[in-house]
């Protein structure tokens, strides 16, 4: 299944890059060699690779950080994650 649309990562790709020691959003990425773009896929990613767990409030959090519409709309915030 695609999990980044914008750059055809699915989550086979996600669990391959995990088990050569990927641990968080941003090395998803560098991992493939792209930028996030969009930010769809990062409560996903986040999730897969263990960065993202639900807070009490349901919301996805990413290493302590809410995803919010402006942070995903500014791929330069994803480097953190």
């Amino acid at each position: 299944m695609y999990v980044c649309i914008c750059h055809a990562i699915t989550d086979r790709d996600v669990e391959d890059a995990k088990e050569q020691g990927v641990s968080r959003m941003s090395e998803v990425f560098s991992h493939f060699g792209v930028e996030p773009s969009c930010g769809r896929c990062c409560g996903t990613i986040g999730k897969m690779i263990g960065s993202c767990s639900r807070s009490t409030d349901g919301k996805c959090q990413a290493r302590g950080a809410a995803l919010s519409m402006e942070t995903m709309s500014d791929p330069a915030s994803f480097a953190d994650l």
